[in-house]
């Protein structure tokens, strides 16, 4: 039953994690007669149980030296003999897991048929060989003394930066009339295309809707992630990419999904709100009691949760269609006390949380972008005076700058506006940007001062405290998506912006400089953290109907 074709490949970076790293693929020209042979043996060497992932049975065969007696030592790494078929191929690996990892980057595209650099490479390769051989060299150097002696490995290892610089090498050898021959090439140069970084994809029914969001696993202590799209579906995946469920609800969700525990036992609920219900939902895509809750009247912005002292003792505020702001706690009871803020028209910002000098600032935005600040019991805290209406892509910070004002934030015209506790404004004209700019305030170039960041339809724009352009960037279209700053690493933050025409992520260090130019395909807010718990870091974004992970380390 096997095919013409078998292959023996290795995605070790190191000699540590070779064997792990192995792995097997065969041809078989009859795959349902070859796949049944192959369980025949899993069974007769009472190897039998298996586990399915995405849509795959992995199973496995019980002889250690079953691939190097009938192939050949080559082989001879791959002892524990788990396998999977896809298409006409069976695919062997060392674990599970190995297996899992292979699957994964198949699913997200990341093959050599696909990959940008390869397909450069390939150009140049034998279409007729017998046996050929692959490397990438800049990882073959942590692997040379495996398959060389010491005299070449040292020789090899002393020519490190011409190796590193490397794109691929290859040997082929092919056998006509006869005659054999030997075809050697290797690829060098600087310019290389971005590799796919996708760790996993998955399709979901529809386009998805508003920011991913990275859940706990109160179980594992990993993070799954909670998305919706655009017909009312709303998703739990789990830290590898596998829908653990999805259900239907009454319309989209407003906003984003924030995470609480309603036992106070250390299990993790997800609640949201639509513009009629509140959901409450656990990890099973169970409703708490009592949930969803019927909102009258309708609510007109996300709602979003405080829990003052950490104590668990949550307070969800949220705006409804009367312009009233409510706060309830988390059973869905009005709060005793709370002055109920109404304004001039009705609110459709998330209502913000700043706190400064040990106050509390309750920020409400209308859509007219006129701003009332109240304290924790819904009373004014701030009566702002003069004229002033935010930007209605800007947020509210602490002023960690100077001592004009306790609070700041851009207005329409752009200029930054400090907020005094008399309710005084002063400003700083940074110049002239429109009314739908975005601002975040940031330490950009990581020199422990805070930083000015505006992006206004295709420009970037950063400024030190003195007003010293930092760095800029135009990008091909304009920006419609909110920009992230976040860590990647202890000591290096990055700026993160989607540009959703483009469907790519663009990355800036504090430099300047892209940390991934193109590969980081996007049409939504995208979030950032660490799926499995660790040092990885993972950013969840999606474009259209797919969802994607994304390794940043």
């Amino acid at each position: 039953y096997l095919g013409g074709t078998i292959a023996y490949g290795c995605a070790a970076s190191s000699l540590s994690g070779f064997e792990n790293q192995s792995f097997a693929i065969f041809n078989f020209n009859d795959i349902n007669r070859g796949g049944d042979e192959l369980k025949k043996l899993s069974s007769l060497t009472k190897a039998n149980s298996k586990t399915v992932y995405a849509n795959y049975t992995i199973r496995q065969i019980k002889n250690k030296d079953l691939l190097n007696t009938i192939f050949g030592n080559v082989f001879y790494p791959i002892k524990n003999n788990y396998y999977f078929i896809m298409g006409d191929y069976a695919v062997f690996a060392n674990s599970k897991e190995m297996l899992i990892k292979i699957i994964q980057m198949y699913d997200s595209g990341k093959t050599l048929d696909l990959n940008d650099n390869f397909k450069i490479f390939s150009d140049n390769l034998s279409s007729t060989e017998n046996i050929s051989l692959f490397i990438r060299p800049p990882e073959l150097l942590n692997l040379v003394a495996k398959f060389v002696n010491k005299e070449t490995s040292l020789s090899l290892l002393g020519e490190n930066e011409l190796i590193s610089g490397l794109h691929g090498a290859s040997f082929q050898f092919s056998n006509d009339n006869g005659l054999f021959f030997t075809n050697f090439y290797i690829k060098l140069g600087n310019k290389r295309t971005e590799e796919n970084l996708a760790k996993w994809k998955i399709q979901l029914d529809a386009e998805i809707a508003g920011k991913p969001t990275m859940v706990k696993d109160h179980i594992t202590n990993r993070f799954m992630v909670f998305c919706y799209d655009k017909k009312s579906n709303i998703y739990l995946i789990s830290n590898d990419g596998q829908l653990m469920w999805k259900k239907k609800i009454d319309n989209i969700p407003e906003g984003e999904i924030h995470q609480v525990d309603f036992y106070k036992n250390g299990k993790i609920q997800y609640l949201f709100n639509t513009a009629d219900y509140v959901y409450l939902i656990d990890k099973n895509g169970d409703y708490l009691k009592g949930y969803p809750k019927k909102l009258n009247p309708a609510a007109t912005n996300p709602l979003n949760v405080f829990d003052y002292n950490n104590r668990r003792d949550y307070r969800v505020l949220i705006s409804q269609a009367d312009k009233k702001t409510y706060n309830y706690d988390i059973k869905g009871y009005a709060i005793k006390g709370w002055n109920e803020p109404h304004t001039q028209n009705i609110v459709n910002e998330t209502v913000k949380r700043v706190v400064a000098n040990g106050k509390d600032y309750i920020i409400i935005t209308d859509i007219d972008n006129i701003t009332t600040i109240v304290n924790r019991r819904g009373k004014e805290r701030i009566k702002i005076k003069g004229k002033f209406r935010k930007a209605r892509n800007s947020n509210f910070y602490v002023n960690r700058t100077n001592s004009k004002g306790i609070i700041l934030t851009t207005d329409e015209s752009g200029k930054l506006s400090y907020i005094k506790s008399n309710g005084r404004l002063a400003s700083t004209d940074f110049g002239n940007f429109s009314e739908n700019h975005f601002f975040l305030y940031e330490d950009f170039n990581e020199d422990n001062s805070v930083d000015f960041i505006f992006v206004d339809g295709r420009e970037l724009k950063v400024f030190d405290k003195f007003k010293k352009l930092l760095f800029s960037y135009t990008f091909d279209s304009e920006i419609n998506i909110k920009p992230v700053f976040f860590n990647i690493s202890r000591g290096q933050s990055v700026l993160g912006i989607v540009s959703d025409q483009e469907k790519t992520i663009y990355l800036f260090d504090n430099k300047g400089n892209t940390v991934i130019s193109k590969g980081l395909v996007s049409e939504t807010p995208f979030t950032v953290g660490s799926l499995n718990n660790n040092r990885e870091l993972n950013l969840i974004t999606a474009s259209e109907n797919t969802l994607y992970n994304y390794s940043l380390n």
